[in-house]
């Protein structure tokens, strides 16, 4: 708890200590991915071709998504926060997500309070993402289980607590934001949606990247274990865990398990190298003039939907 709350004291880095930070992240992206890539070897009809759309089309994809996150969070909280400090946040973000700790909610809580917000509607925002994030997940996940009859208890289970989560979004939203909670919920929604059907997408590829066939029902239910390994946060960006859950629920969905974990892995090291271009492009082209520090959000770390 001491950690934490040195964290949320931080003061805000320089504009220039933002910049070396990005090219850092780019650096640890690369050290992350480079060893791992023999797992690409894994598949027995290796497509080279689907390669790139996990690095450069889906992964920079996840990172908008994240960054359009954050925004509807400040915005639930009263603040304009620039999509280029919102996409900045959200890549240094991704290395402290490989940290054994759950970091996300406190460098996002500390960035709020940066922007003048209180830690308990910084703590309601952060909340009301992470719930909206479970139900769409949840939801899309029941929906297509729906179709397997032996299935269908699971499914209506899932459905429920989608349900359920959805209106505890809803009330968080209102606690926070009376006159705006309709909108912010719409919009949160929105994203979170987009996030758990380019994490399903992804997965989807992996799979074709490494020869393997899977349903893209199939892709959503494995695509689950991003968000359930997201919320235990004890393990450094759920590496082992993801793969491990992924197994569990492939044997669900009438997939090889070993199948799973390989696409997974894949997964995983496509978004380090995707992450790791991000990283760069922002390091070269986001040359902002100095601006008024207290304008900008603080560079703490934002989690991302990567592993």
């Amino acid at each position: 708890m001491t950690r934490m709350v040195g964290l949320l004291d931080r003061k805000p880095a320089s504009l220039r200590t933002r910049r070396v930070l990005v090219a850092a992240a780019m650096v640890v992206f690369l050290a992350v991915s480079i060893p791992s890539l023999g797992v690409l070897r894994e598949g027995q009809a290796l497509r080279p071709a689907v390669l790139p759309l996990l690095i450069l089309v889906t992964t920079p994809l996840t990172v908008l998504a994240n960054a359009a996150e954050y925004r509807v969070m400040g915005a639930v909280n009263g603040h304009r926060i620039a999509w280029r400090d919102a996409t900045q946040l959200t890549v240094l973000a991704a290395v402290a997500n490989l940290l054994p700790l759950p970091g996300g909610v406190v460098v996002r809580t500390q960035a709020l309070r940066r922007q003048g917000s209180s830690t308990g509607r910084a703590l309601q925002a952060n909340l009301a993402a992470g719930l909206a994030w479970i139900a769409c997940g949840a939801l899309a996940v029941g929906a297509l289980l729906l179709t397997r009859p032996t299935q269908r208890l699971l499914a209506v289970g899932l459905l429920l607590l989608a349900v359920g989560l959805g209106a505890a979004v809803a009330v968080l939203l209102h606690r926070a934001a009376p006159g705006r909670a309709a909108a912010h919920l719409g919009q949160l929604l929105a994203i979170e949606a987009g996030i758990v059907a380019v994490s399903a997408t992804r997965v989807w590829l992996a799979f074709t990247l490494l020869g393997f066939a899977a349903q893209p029902a199939q892709a959503v239910a494995i695509s689950g274990s991003v968000i359930v390994a997201a919320a235990i946060g004890i393990f450094p960006a759920g590496l082992g865990l993801r793969e491990a859950l992924a197994g569990a629920i492939a044997v669900a969905v009438d997939l090889p398990a070993n199948r799973a974990v390989a696409a997974t892995a894949a997964d995983r090291v496509a978004a380090q190298v995707g992450l790791a271009l991000v990283a760069g492009a922002l390091a070269l082209f986001l040359r902002a003039p100095a601006v008024d520090e207290d304008a900008l959000d603080d560079p703490a770390l934002h989690p991302v939907d990567l592993p």
